[in-house]
């Protein structure tokens, strides 16, 4: 059969066309660049207060960019630089330096098991570390780009829904920020000395699939599954380490945005807090979405909205658990970096670096000092389990991450959660 040359001639045409039209819009996009690089868009800078930036931001948000003045783009720009400054973070780890010790190099053995572990992680964990990761990318290359991007350029870069996530922008560079979370309230009834006899936790707790594997008849006595106080940790590690929070670090003496390590949500301390699946959290969802349906939300809400719903929702789940079998009593930080011997931060809250940095410390306890030279082994989390009362301590390892501010190497242990579960009835 032979082929007919006019189509093919037809699309060569197409192609050339469109490879000329292409190159034509990138040497105009180019000339318009260098001519606002040099020449700025506005000499003009207003005195924005905190309604009028957020009533800016709304509009970047909207995709309304064009409607900012050059004044406005220029001044709000301006404020988010003086907001989010280049500082240098060595007066931060000045105690880095000051110690006398050095924290012993991992064995290759215990380098091995760990890449091991990391490698057998469900895909699910993996999506998890991804999304994790993405985070310190999209908002580090949004400071970046408000620090070294002509005004209009970066205001520019916000649009709506997901193609926000696929470039730098104004909507990534401010963080939600909340109080202190305190540890779940005790009831005067509870005796937490009655530790009461030593169990064995249940193995597993729910499939890939997120339905149970442990029936209500196969633990009468509603202990704790293993998998999920496992899984509470690696959250709290997660959340704790978030990438997102660490800014942009141009140098060690240049590092724009940084918020210290805190846990920004309330652990679950109950597996069998249903709280998300109440006809009251349906109902704040469904309100806050203002009516679109999950696809439309995710394609078209502003980042105003998606933030307010993210507070909203967080406020109703960081509230303490209701009627819990189980509650968290204390959730500490093990420190091995500050001191020359590793302490316990002594607080009332949830790990919070900005109040730990000025608080007390404690030496370990019996349980912890045990626990912690399991961990130094290579193991991830040691749990002492009674009837009525769970002690857990948790690693916390370097990710590649923490080498932009700490010298520390990838996996090096650098302290602990140490968790104190009570029973509630």
């Amino acid at each position: 059969m032979l082929v007919q040359p006019l189509p093919i001639l037809r699309c060569l045409y197409v192609f050339a066309l469109s490879a000329l039209v292409a190159i034509s819009a990138c040497r105009n996009l180019l000339s318009q660049s260098e001519a606002l690089v040099a020449n700025p868009v506005s000499s003009t800078t207003l005195d924005l207060d905190k309604a009028e930036v957020d009533r800016l931001i709304q509009l970047v948000d909207q995709g309304k960019s064009a409607e900012l003045s050059d004044a406005e783009a220029t001044s709000l720009v301006a404020k988010l630089r003086s907001e989010f400054p280049y500082v240098s973070l060595r007066p931060r780890l000045e105690y880095e330096s000051k110690l006398q010790f050095e924290t012993p190099p991992m064995p290759a053995a215990i380098v091995e098991k760990l890449s091991a572990e990391q490698k057998e992680k469900s895909s699910r964990e993996k999506a998890k570390q991804k999304a994790w990761s993405n985070s310190y990318s999209q908002r580090s290359l949004s400071l970046q780009s408000l620090h070294q991007t002509e005004v209009r350029a970066f205001v520019k870069r916000d649009g709506l829904g997901v193609r926000r996530g696929v470039n730098p922008g104004m909507s990534h560079v401010r963080l939600l920020e909340s109080s202190p979370l305190e540890f779940d309230p005790i009831p005067s009834t509870v005796d937490v000395s009655d530790i009461g006899y030593a169990v064995d936790l249940p193995e597993g707790w729910k499939d890939l699939d997120n339905e149970p594997t442990i029936l209500p008849e196969q633990n009468p006595e509603r202990l704790l599954p293993r998998e999920f106080v496992q899984n509470l940790h690696g959250n709290s590690e997660r959340s704790f380490l978030a990438p997102n929070r660490f800014g942009h670090v141009e140098s060690f003496d240049q590092v724009s945005g940084f918020r210290g390590h805190v846990i920004q949500h309330r652990p679950k301390s109950d597996p069998w807090d249903v709280r998300e699946e109440s006809e009251e959290y349906q109902t704040l969802s469904d309100k806050e979405r203002l009516g679109m349906s999950d696809l439309e939300y995710y394609f078209n809400a502003t980042r105003l909205q998606q933030r307010k719903l993210q507070e909203t929702l967080a406020s109703f789940l960081d509230s303490p658990p209701r009627d819990a079998v189980w509650l968290i009593r204390g959730m500490h930080l093990v420190s091995m970096l500050k001191h020359t011997s590793p302490r316990v931060y002594v607080s009332e809250h949830y790990p919070d670096m900005e109040e730990l940095r000025v608080g007390e410390t404690r030496e370990l306890d019996a349980f912890e000092s045990k626990a912690m030279e399991r961990l130094s082994k290579g193991e991830q989390v040691v749990i002492a389990s009674h009837a009525n009362r769970i002690r857990m301590l948790g690693s916390i390892r370097a990710t590649v991450e923490c080498s932009l501010c700490h010298t520390v190497p990838e996996k090096q242990l650098l302290g602990a959660f140490s968790y104190d579960f009570v029973r509630n009835r």
